[in-house]
């Protein structure tokens, strides 16, 4: 994929997850199949992840709903489906794939923080999308190269920079959502709501920079959302 492709496919997801209107016409119809796998992740600071968090309570509340309480921006993945590997061999390999080279590279780069936009929502899910960068676009690119000629291991790459709040669990009519709905019309971006040591100020918004990056293994199911680190490097990110 080259950056222009990555910049079409953010764009892309961006249409896609920003449903709301039809959220208010149709409601919510979630199709949520059971998913497990391997991620490697950005994380951030604490006060970031409050403000995520917050609101996917808030969004439980309102609508049936899997809060996420792990807030992440997915930057690989590698999902169980895939035999060629032993469950050994991914955790090992990726493990190590976010060692110090990687740490390096993401610290080498020129404009590491992201400016994620205002919540979105669809049938299936709140996220908030960050602005696509080369910087991040790098990342994805050089993991995947990184895992692929160092560790044999074929990862996929997300579709855009993004966080997600929630996933819906169950169907609701557009009535059912009023209080939802008027949610996720009112709830500022993140950067709006904070100003901590881990985000800058730039052009008026938010600059919202991870502070470690991890591999771990997940499972998505309509109970809930299980998530086990497996190992983990901090980001000293200037």
């Amino acid at each position: 994929m080259e950056f222009g492709e990555f910049i079409e496919s953010t764009k892309k997801f961006a249409r896609d997850s920003d449903k709301i209107r039809v959220v208010q016409a149709k409601g919510i119809k979630p199709v949520l199949k059971p998913e497990k796998g391997y991620i490697i992740a950005l994380r951030f600071s604490p006060e970031v992840e409050e403000v995520v968090k917050t609101l996917a309570g808030k969004i439980a509340q309102t609508a049936p709903a899997i809060a996420f309480q792990e807030v992440y921006t997915p930057i690989a993945a590698i999902t169980d489906k895939n035999e060629a590997y032993s469950v050994q061999n991914i955790e090992q390999s990726l493990a190590e794939l976010i060692g110090s080279g990687t740490t390096r590279e993401i610290k080498s780069l020129d404009a590491p923080g992201l400016l994620f936009r205002s919540w979105l929502c669809n049938q299936k899910q709140v996220v908030a999308i960050a602005d696509p960068t080369r910087s991040f676009f790098e990342i994805f690119t050089g993991m995947e190269y990184r895992a692929l000629r160092q560790k044999n291991i074929s990862l996929s790459t997300p579709k855009a920079v993004y966080v997600q709040a929630a996933r819906f669990t169950e169907e609701r009519t557009s009535e059912q959502l009023k209080d939802f709905l008027a949610l996720i019309k009112t709830t500022p971006s993140i950067g709006q709501t904070l100003k901590t040591p881990s985000t800058e100020q730039t052009h008026g918004s938010t600059i919202i920079t991870p502070t470690f990056i991890e591999a771990a293994r997940y499972e998505l199911s309509p109970e809930g959302f299980k998530y086990e680190r497996l190992a983990r490097e901090e980001l000293r990110v200037k």
